[in-house]
């Protein structure tokens, strides 16, 4: 057993002991964690028999190097010096089920030295990287990892090494004894190799220094990212001043090199930061806080700098009041800009607060002025209680003048026990400070009251606008429903609503019955609607069924109209039908019969039938008669036409997904206009940080006497390249000829590069 002396290290006799106890640690470690012998020189490591207790030096577990392909090595040193010193070094090392085998490896272990060369079985040499972090690549299934740490009280340094091969995931699932944490780790780390060194250390009572550094190499196979080295190295410098004052001095430096093979440009940037707080006041409660950070970024040999100064005030005048003041000026490339920001929070009575801010923001030499002010608060007391939401923001700028924001809320409770009313109610406007400026307006209440367990009356009213303050129409809608369970299985809706729009010449009264069965795995359904416009009268009537049969698995869900971008539509991407929406896997069937009004005698059919064959591929199959219009001046009028659909959908890897699909549509009263759609699309999120959509439609036929030959495909991608860069490439092209557009070709590019910076 080897003992140190007790006692307390002072100054940095401490540091250069701990470099001393590493390197003993180092060299008592490496020799079980990565000297890997031949089969003439396979023995056990002999057991130092060594108890791990404090000032004791142990290794748990003793190494067969003719093992290693099966069991890996698992290597722990716990050592305690003095009162306040520690050592712990923890080793782990994998040799591979492969890599093994007749081979005997002598690598360096330094960041940087001489080339190490080994010999496989055929006693072909096999030359090992020369420096860096390149002269630790682990090969195959191979992995290693080795870290230490050391807490002498006033200064403290870690540092650790993982090296993990890109097929040693597959070799993982074999090994015992290995803590499932760790393992997982490495596991998520294949085909990296890594680098950590920090330290801090307390120079004075009020003065720390600390510092950082890191590098990691990507090696993964497939990996966009592969090639990469990614270094950051940080050192700050903290100081406190008495008790109120506190400053801090960084500055940190970050590249990223690629493999020249890869031809991709690196970068390069340096952030120096230095700041500080001070409080005064009684108690400290006032505080004056500073900042200023310079970042200078090389990329391509092209260099850019952004410098920030900001400037914090608070002061919290009362327990109830509380003010605010920041100031902040950007220059860069982009060029300058300058906020300033007046605030106050007052505390009204328990519960609620009222915020207000007034801000300018000037920007070449033109000031944009914004007035904020929110109001947060519960109202009421006893049984009635609600909580009222309402914020305004008006903006001024030099263009377009005055717009104001208006957003309320309330949601609350009246009455108590049985008899309670539940109620919400919202007002959202939009609006300018001259006549021709644009509005828009919604407003809408909802009141809910259950009458026993077996009733619900709800009642809705909604108003939009829109158009300009000088002149807009309005919609008004007011419904009125009753919800009555007959029974368990047994639920009748009646309802009443009553629709107003300025733009027509008379109101709208409609009137609705839904009835809802469940019978022996069976969702029956029976609707009545009647619509009654002046002289005019309406009357629709529809069952369905529906035959659940159980769920989709999340990538099917929604598949037939799902897309990875929002605004895929605006690059030649067709807009689907909401009719191919099902949200089981099962079987739909419905038809509706209208009388009355331009639509008299039309009758609508869907079947449709979704399922998941062999748990991998989905399968839809819809059959549609006179379908619905679902946008322009005949929504809700069923169109001349009949369509059929087909599509089949499978996951691939790396989270895409595909389908293919089959429409054909024929008009009702024209069989000769006829027209099909054949439709392929791959799509999904992709593990790095990245997410792509790629569409193609084929149109072909003919429709009321004209050719219908389109074509056009859809590119989408888009890729987070770090915290603060994206990168978007999106086109649409179309070609050919259809209904609604006969122009030859159609293209839209969109190319885009963001640096939150």
């Amino acid at each position: 057993m080897w003992k140190a002396e007790r006692g307390r290290t002072k100054g940095t006799g401490a540091f250069v002991r701990v470099v001393l106890l590493t390197a003993l640690a180092f060299c008592c470690t490496l020799p079980a964690a990565w000297a890997l012998s031949g089969p003439e020189s396979a023995g056990t490591i002999p057991d130092l028999g060594l108890p791990d207790t404090p000032g004791g030096l142990a290794l748990p577990q003793c190494y067969d190097p003719a093992q290693a392909k099966d069991n890996p090595l698992l290597g722990a040193l716990h050592l305690t010096l003095g009162r306040a010193q520690k050592l712990t070094v923890k080793a782990f090392t994998y040799g591979g089920r492969t890599s093994l085998t007749g081979l005997s490896v002598r690598p360096t272990f330094a960041l940087s030295g001489t080339s190490g060369a080994v010999e496989d079985g055929s006693g072909r040499p096999v030359i090992l990287p020369r420096t860096g972090l390149e002269a630790m690549r682990a090969r195959d299934d191979q992995a290693q990892s080795f870290a230490a740490q050391f807490d002498a009280g006033r200064g403290k340094l870690s540092f650790s090494l993982q090296n993990v091969g890109a097929k040693f995931p597959d070799a993982a699932n074999s090994l015992s004894g290995v803590d499932q944490s760790d393992l997982q780790a490495l596991v998520k780390a294949a085909g990296t190799q890594a680098f950590d060194l920090s330290g801090s250390y307390q120079l004075l009572p009020g003065a720390s220094f600390s510092s950082t550094r890191t590098a990691l190499s990507n090696d993964k196979p497939g990996d966009d990212k592969r090639g990469l080295t990614t270094t950051d190295w940080a050192n700050a410098l903290s100081l406190t001043l008495g008790k109120s004052t506190s400053m801090r001095l960084a500055l940190t430096d970050h590249s990223e090199e690629w493999d020249p093979t890869t031809g991709k440009t690196g970068l390069a940037r340096r952030t120096t930061e230095f700041g500080g707080e001070s409080k005064f006041g009684q108690g400290g409660k006032y505080s004056l806080r500073f900042g200023l950070t310079d970042v200078s970024t090389t990329t391509g040999g092209r260099e850019q700098s952004d410098k920030t100064r900001e400037l914090h005030l608070a002061l919290p005048l009362h327990s109830h009041l509380r003010l605010n003041a920041d100031y902040t000026a950007r220059d860069g490339t982009n060029g300058a800009q300058t906020t300033n920001l007046v605030g106050a929070v007052l505390q009204l009575y328990p519960g609620a607060e009222l915020t207000a801010n007034l801000k300018t923001l000037s920007v070449g030499g033109k000031d944009t002025q914004e007035r904020f002010l929110k109001f947060t608060g519960d109202l009421g007391h006893g049984g009635s209680s609600a909580n009222l939401q309402a914020e305004q923001t008006s903006t001024r700028t030099p263009d377009a003048g005055m717009v104001e924001n208006t957003n309320l809320g309330l949601k609350g409770v009246l009455g108590k026990g049985g008899g309670t009313i539940n109620v919400r109610a919202a007002f959202q406007e939009k609006r300018g400070d001259n006549p021709s400026a644009a509005l828009e307006r919604l407003a809408t209440f909802h009141l809910e009251r259950a009458f026993g367990p077996r009733f619900i009356l709800d009642a809705d009213r909604e108003e939009k606008a829109r158009g300009t303050v000088g002149r807009f129409d309005t919609e008004t809608k007011s419904v009125c429903a009753l919800t009555a369970a007959l029974t368990p299985r047994t639920k009748l809706t009646a309802g009443v609503s009553l629709l107003d729009n300025s733009a027509a010449p008379s109101t709208a009264w409609n009137r609705d019955l839904v009835l809802e069965h469940r019978l022996a795995g069976l969702q029956l359904r029976a609707e009545e609607h009647r619509c009654d416009r002046g002289p005019d009268q309406k009357n629709e009537i529809g069952f369905g069924v529906d035959w659940p049969q159980g769920k989709l698995p999340e990538w099917a869900a929604g598949l037939s109209r799902r897309h990875e971008f929002g605004d895929a539509y605006e690059y030649q991407v067709k807009r689907e039908a909401t009719w191919l929406e099902l949200p089981f896997s099962g079987t739909r069937f419905w038809a509706e019969q209208r009388r009355g009004g331009d639509d008299d005698g039309a009758r609508t059919w869907l079947v449709s039938h979704r399922t998941v064959l062999a748990k991998r591929y989905h399968l839809q199959l819809t059959y549609h008669d006179r379908p619905d219009y679902e946008e322009g001046d005949k929504k809700g009028r069923p169109q001349p036409l009949r369509r059929e659909y087909a599509e089949l959908g499978v996951p691939f890897a790396h989270g895409l997904i595909g389908r293919t699909w089959f429409q054909a549509e024929q008009h009702a009263t024209d069989p000769l206009s006829q027209r099909h759609t054949v439709g392929l699309a791959l799509l999904g999120k992709l593990h790095s940080q990245a997410q792509v959509e790629l569409d193609y439609a084929q149109d072909s036929g003919s429709w009321e006497g004209r050719v219908v030959d389109r074509n056009a495909v859809a590119l989408l991608y888009s890729k987070r390249l770090d915290d603060t860069r994206n990168l978007s490439l999106k086109l649409g092209y179309a070609w050919g000829e259809n209904v609604t557009d006969a122009r030859n070709r159609d293209c839209r590019l969109t190319l885009a590069y963001t640096n939150g910076l």
